[in-house]
C-alpha cells in the first residue's frame, strides 16, 4: 500500500533527523557544566549614545515575545542618575505589551554590563 509506505517513509526520516539534530544540541548545548565564555563588551560605556529608542530588527524566540511586532525599547536617564527602560511591543490585537525598568552595571570592571 503505497499510502502506508509513505507514512513510514515519513515516521523513519523524522526519526533519523531527531536522532541526528536533536540528540547532538541537547549533548553539545542542554548538559553543558559551563555556559560558553561572554562575548567581549565596551571597556567604557558612552551612556549618552546609549540612550534613545532602538528598534528591534531580529529575535530569537522569547516565551514573554510571543505573538508581537514592533518591538522598541526606550533608554534614558532618571533623576538619580539611572539608565531607565521602557520596553513596547505590538500584540496581534494592535494593543501594546509594556514594561519600565532601570538598569545597571552589576560590576565595575566591566561597565558594557547592564542588569535590567
Amino acid at each position: 500500500d503505497l499510502k502506508m509506505f509513505r507514512a513510514i517513509l515519513i515516521c523513519t526520516v523524522l526519526s533519523a533527523c531527531q536522532g541526528a539534530i536533536l540528540k547532538p544540541s541537547w549533548r553539545s548545548f542542554g548538559l553543558r557544566q559551563q555556559c560558553p565564555p561572554k562575548p567581549p563588551t565596551v571597556k567604557e560605556l558612552d551612556i549618552e549614545k546609549y540612550l534613545g529608542k532602538w528598534y528591534e530588527q531580529k529575535r530569537i524566540p522569547a516565551s514573554f515575545q510571543l505573538n508581537t511586532r514592533c518591538v522598541r525599547a526606550e533608554y534614558g536617564l532618571n533623576d538619580a542618575g539611572e539608565v531607565t527602560v521602557h520596553n513596547t511591543a505590538t500584540k496581534q490585537d494592535g494593543s501594546f505589551d509594556e514594561i519600565f525598568g532601570t538598569a545597571y552595571v552589576p560590576d565595575p570592571n566591566y561597565p558594557g554590563e547592564l542588569l535590567v
